[in-house]
């Protein structure tokens, strides 16, 4: 009963979510200049 009102609110955060992964990567790709998106870099892993 409760599946129908809650799957809209679990397809929107999925969405957000997969959003903001894909944008923070192009971000740390392309302003932070770290050369790619894993890099093994202990500065990367740190943060």
């Amino acid at each position: 009963k409760w599946i129908g009102p809650a799957l809209p609110w679990t397809l929107s955060a999925n969405v957000a979510l997969l959003t903001a992964i894909f944008l923070g990567g192009y971000w740390a790709y392309v302003t932070l200049s770290f050369g790619g998106y894993w890099a093994w870099d202990p500065v990367e892993n740190a943060s």
